[in-house]
């Protein structure tokens, strides 16, 4: 079965393909990005808690993934500090690997994505686009990627 991230993230992209190759208005395609931003932040969320939430289950006691996945639960607002102290919490090593891996580029993505969904969220004015939610879209898929292939792979 496909994780539930990789398939919002396909329908995300097939989304913004439309959305950059239609002819709508300004307004209507501002509204729309900033929703596929809302969007992307809750991608984030979920990746990361199924990722940590498949390893507990795989490597800790019922109690234990019980008690972890509660925890993964409260987890919000995925921006690179939030992201970095919660990989660390499970090893301490992630935190390295994960700061060796994203380059200025993806942290920055996740930073702005994190950051613009909170505007959106309280009815601030934010300056998202079509373009920008693209870019930072792949930014996430490389992240997802990442975790995917070397985060988590190496520790089961």
């Amino acid at each position: 079965m496909r994780p539930q991230h990789e398939t919002e993230i396909q329908r995300l992209s097939d989304m913004l393909s439309k959305l950059h190759a239609g002819s709508l208005d300004p307004q209507h395609s501002a509204q729309l990005s900033q929703l596929a931003c809302v969007q992307l932040s809750g991608i984030l969320e979920v990746l990361i808690r199924q990722s940590l939430g498949e390893y507990t289950k795989k490597r800790s006691s019922p109690q234990v993934t019980a008690f972890a996945l509660k925890q993964l639960e409260r987890f919000q607002n995925p921006n690179p500090e939030k992201i970095l102290q919660l990989f660390e919490s499970f090893d301490r090593e992630w935190k390295v690997q994960i700061e060796e891996f994203w380059s200025d580029e993806i942290k920055d993505a996740i930073g702005s994505i994190v950051a613009n969904r909170h505007l959106i969220a309280h009815g601030r004015p934010s300056d998202v686009s079509v373009v920008r939610v693209r870019d930072w879209l792949k930014c996430t898929q490389r992240f997802a990627e990442f975790i995917k292939k070397n985060v988590l792979v190496l520790n089961l």
